[in-house]
């Protein structure tokens, strides 16, 4: 197996798992619905093909892709994003020679959904948060008097879009859960975040990351990857991939409390920034190709960091604040994600791809993360 195709590949994890595989000895190349993913300019990329946006025809993604697989003789095709779930449903129009490197869709469809993935997760080795589903305004009349102790998030959501922690009571009373939009309620737990990135097959773990999201855009996603050693988090991903025979990439978002009680929160079935704290030696593309190293690979103890944003958000916050000489001290140790010194382009290009995203924002009257993923994202309707 030497070609691979690597999908939603506008965002830098999939250009370091696009460099995991050049390292490999692989021909590498990538294709997403957006012109300017960063890349289209790296040297580690073979060629980068424009396709339909799986969100509004997803057969037309789909056969785009297949006739790409066919033209080039693609052997591996790897999903990044929230377009796996596109591919897992149709993955019987895809070229019977290429293997689709993720879990089937009815599994994948569970972990993504924020009330099953509770369930599934129950038996493995963690405690869980009392998690309630919402599927009419009614059902939120009961946490109106204590909205401190829950948080209200979409059933299918990413980046914590739309999430309310703990309220504020006004927003919370303003929801309007529905059977075609359904919500769930989850008890608050406080303590420290940790985010994982694993690749299992047939429920044998082989590649594993934990990381602590020190520094955050919002309460959205984290734009610092403070690399942890952590047994518990380990244990149970373990036990969870053994349980349902996972083959994929699969992360979760955890809460450690000071009683060093673990809960799992909800569930990723795609990459995950902790993709990008490993050393780019080429093990977890072997990983990702079927054929793992007999130990597992794991992240390299360097923190990795999304350094435009922690200048250009994070910066301006701390100066006006406290903590410049951790935030510095921070800074300095860590590298930026998604960028080498062998491959620098697309660290500049990556701007490009922004401009784009801004250009769909106003064009579709949306918010710019929610256009960031528009064209990909799944939201549980039937495909």
């Amino acid at each position: 197996m030497k070609r691979v195709l690597v999908t939603g590949v506008r965002a830098p994890i999939a250009l370091d798992l696009a460099r995991q595989f050049f390292t490999a000895g692989f021909d590498v190349y990538a294709a997403d619905s957006v012109r300017m993913p960063p890349c289209r300019v790296s040297r580690h990329v073979c060629h980068t093909f424009v396709v339909s946006e799986p969100r509004r025809d997803p057969r037309a993604f789909v056969d785009d892709l297949a006739r790409i697989i066919a033209q080039h003789q693609i052997e591996l095709l790897l999903p990044t994003c929230e377009e796996i779930f596109y591919l897992s449903r149709f993955r019987d129009h895809l070229p019977s020679d290429c293997l689709l490197f993720c879990a089937g869709f009815e599994m994948l469809a569970s972990l993504h959904n924020k009330f099953q993935f509770i369930k599934l997760a129950e038996p493995c080795q963690v405690r869980v948060p009392k998690t309630l589903l919402l599927e009419e305004t009614a059902q939120l009349d009961p946490f109106l008097s204590r909205v401190e102790d829950w948080v209200f998030k979409p059933v299918y959501s990413r980046f914590a879009s739309f999430t309310l922690v703990g309220g504020p009571l006004a927003k919370v009373r303003a929801l309007q859960p529905s059977l075609a939009v359904p919500w769930v309620a989850q008890q608050l737990i406080r303590g420290r975040e940790l985010c994982t990135y694993s690749v299992a097959l047939e429920g044998t773990l082989h590649a594993h990351a934990c990381y602590h999201p020190r520094y955050r855009l919002k309460q959205s996603s984290g734009v610092y990857f403070e690399p942890l050693q952590h047994q518990a988090v380990e244990d149970f991903v373990r036990s969870f991939v053994a349980r349902y025979r996972f083959t994929g990439q699969i992360g979760f978002d955890l809460i450690e409390t000071e009683q060093q009680e673990l809960y799992v929160l909800e569930c990723n079935p795609r990459a995950t920034s902790g993709a990008h704290l490993f050393a780019m030696d080429g093990m977890v593309a072997l990983v990702l190709a079927g054929s793992p190293p007999k130990t597992l690979v794991q992240q390299d103890g360097i923190p990795r960091m999304l350094a435009p944003v922690m200048l250009g958000y994070n910066l301006p916050k701390i100066l006006m604040g406290g903590g410049r000489r951790q935030f510095f001290r921070d800074f300095k140790r860590a590298k930026q994600a998604g960028h080498t010194r062998l491959d620098p382009l697309p660290s500049y290009y990556q701007f490009g791809a922004l401009f784009e995203v801004v250009g769909r924002s106003l064009k579709r009257r949306i918010s710019l993360k929610d256009a960031a993923t528009a064209d990909i994202e799944w939201n549980g309707e039937p495909l």
